[in-house]
């Protein structure tokens, strides 16, 4: 295309693209595409709201409506993009034209000339699918006026243009839509979307409270639609906590809150999973028996809350007598909430389970265990951060095994050692070598670099400058202890070495002890030494404590629940360990909280 005439069609110059055709070679060069995107003239030109435009080169250009660039564009998309209501009535006119025209030539039928019409581009696209994109009611219009069935014409992903209108809340072109009275029997297939899904399912995943209102009052039988996954426009607000959308639905059917999608989850377990309570309050105020629906494996709405997490679900559920026949309930195989709970290693619900008097912690199931020992079943060496968590919840609360086995826990532990591989351990060991190393270093260097110095002469040369202060004895026994404490904890790891298993254990939980020891007792001879040579200056050393105080206590606090064991028989041991779990817990956040979504 002459460069010249491409700009001329951009700017909309119709009487600079007039001065340029001098020629039929000009005219010719009309119909060359652009190279990079393969655009026509008329394509440019149905950008530019300008209808003589468009009349010069659809007059020496006709076949140029048929053309497409290379994201199969026609013109007509291009115009219903741009919104350019005028331009779109002149391509639609021009479009009729020249189907007629080829239909006279006897290779037409009676379906020619919508054609051009239901064209797709690339993503499957036709114009009128470009048209609600483009967000323009007049254009849609226009074009459902020249051919209504574009309506049911799905593009790629399986989107109607109906689906795309709710999906982006366009309440102007749904209405347009919905009020086609030429679609006929067509109406049924204008709800079409991607994976079985209704524009009913798409509002209601945008939380478009109007738009679900708008959809229903034409059609209400969308709110008993499936999508693929046999899920209803009420699953997706019970799962998306879209509390209006769950009361206009039930208002029209309550019939849905009873419709289970393909893996057996009712609206009410999907509220579940989420964590969505205000949902479950209105589903449980429609529909009072909902209470006992159970999914495919029998179990009812605690079970679900309890196996996902869901603890502001099961205080819920708790606080609420109604439904206190929930609590004991136990599944197809036999699990209570509370088995769940500690199958999925959710210590949150876990504890408030086990706090609650209602629940019946001697309950087994059909494999003869209760939640201790289904919790117990599953603890080593290596065990994770959540499952330490729930074991002390259960431990602290007193709950009981079951039938015991015929063989003492010690034994059961020697006999999973003699399988366990010393490599399991090598990273731990060589990981802990060199924190105890570093420490011994940073602790030697300490002994020379005395803080404020050593007197340069007299009789006490060599000496201290603050040796008879208290603050720095304290400094001097710190700093020892954590250099032994570190020097053995390196010495207990080179027997790790040595391939034996119970070795490697007592090694491995002696130099945690010690390392711990160690690194408190460096961080505290640290302060005293910063201390010792600010305190003249009040203020700043009250801060100086204040905050090793803090980071000091929170070194303890990582330090216990490694030291202090959950299985001790002393009760008071076990409430310190749980309360440093839980201190971990609000520190390290949602990972290990179980936080709703």
């Amino acid at each position: 295309m002459d460069p010249r005439m491409y700009e001329a069609a951009t700017n909309g110059d119709l009487l600079k693209l007039k001065e340029l055709i001098k020629n039929e070679a000009d005219l010719a060069s009309l119909s060359r595409p652009s190279r990079p995107t393969r655009n026509t003239i008329l394509h440019i030109a149905a950008r530019v709201d300008s209808i003589p435009m468009l009349e010069l080169i659809c007059h020496h250009h006709p076949q140029l409506i048929e053309k497409k660039n290379t994201r199969g564009d026609t013109p007509l998309h291009i115009a219903a993009q741009a919104g350019h209501l005028s331009v779109v009535t002149y391509l639609i006119d021009h479009v009729k034209s020249f189907i007629n025209l080829f239909s006279a030539e006897g290779d037409g039928g009676e379906e020619d000339k919508y054609v051009l019409l239901r064209v797709p581009n690339k993503d499957g696209n036709i114009p009128l699918h470009e048209a609600v994109r483009g967000r323009n009611p007049r254009v849609v219009e226009a074009l459902l006026k020249a051919d209504p069935k574009s309506a049911i014409m799905a593009n790629k992903n399986g989107e109607s243009p109906l689906y795309i209108a709710a999906d982006r809340g366009l309440f102007a072109i749904v209405d347009r839509i919905l009020s086609c009275q030429e679609l006929g029997d067509m109406k049924d297939a204008i709800y079409q979307g991607p994976n079985g899904q209704t524009p009913l399912h798409a509002a209601v995943a945008r939380r478009n409270t109007e738009m679900v209102r708008l959809l229903l009052t034409h059609r209400k039988e969308l709110v008993k639609k499936e999508d693929d996954n046999e899920r209803t426009p009420l699953h997706y607000a019970a799962s998306f906590g879209y509390l209006n959308g769950v009361s206009s639905l039930l208002q029209y059917d309550t019939s849905c809150a009873y419709r289970k999608d393909e893996d057996g989850f009712y609206p009410l377990h999907m509220a579940a999973i989420r964590g969505h309570v205000n949902v479950i309050q209105e589903l449980l105020k429609c529909c009072l028996d909902l209470r006992e629906i159970q999914n495919r494996e029998g179990q009812n709405l605690l079970h679900v809350a309890a196996s996902w997490g869901r603890k502001r679900v099961v205080r819920y559920l708790l606080s609420n007598p109604y439904l206190s026949v929930l609590i004991n309930e136990t599944d197809a195989n036999g699990n209570t909430p509370l088995h769940l709970a500690t199958i999925n290693w959710n210590p949150k619900v876990v504890s408030i389970l086990v706090s609650d008097q209602r629940v019946d912690m001697t309950i087994m199931n059909g494999q003869g265990l209760t939640p201790r020992d289904i919790a117990e079943q599953n603890m080593d060496e290596l065990t994770s951060f959540r499952q330490l968590l729930t074991l002390t919840a259960l431990r602290t609360a007193g709950a009981p095994r079951g039938q015991h086995l015929p063989f003492i826990e010690g034994n059961r532990q020697n006999e999973r050692r003699k399988d366990d591989k010393v490599e399991d351990y090598k990273e731990r060991i060589n990981t802990l070598a060199l924190v105890a190393t570093l420490i011994a270093t940073v602790s030697f260097a300490a002994g020379f670099t005395m803080p404020g110095g050593n007197i340069n002469d007299g009789p006490t040369e060599g000496m201290a400058t603050m040796l008879y202060k208290f603050a720095f004895h304290l400094f001097i026994i710190c700093n020892t202890v954590a250099m032994y404490s570190s020097i053995i904890a390196a010495v207990a790891l080179i027997w790790a070495q040595l391939g034996d298993i119970d070795l490697l254990v007592v090694a491995l939980k002696m130099s945690l002890l010690l390392l711990g020891v160690a690194l408190t007792m460096m961080a505290m001879a640290f302060t005293l030494a910063i201390y010792l040579v600010v305190n003249r200056l009040r203020w700043l050393a009250i801060i100086v404590l204040c905050l090793s105080a803090v980071f000091i206590l929170c070194i303890m606090v990582l330090f216990i629940p490694l030291q202090v064991p959950l299985w001790s028989k002393y009760r008071g041991l076990r409430f310190i360990s749980y309360a440093a779990f839980h201190l971990l817990v609000l520190v390290v956040g949602h990972k290990l909280d179980d936080l709703d979504d």
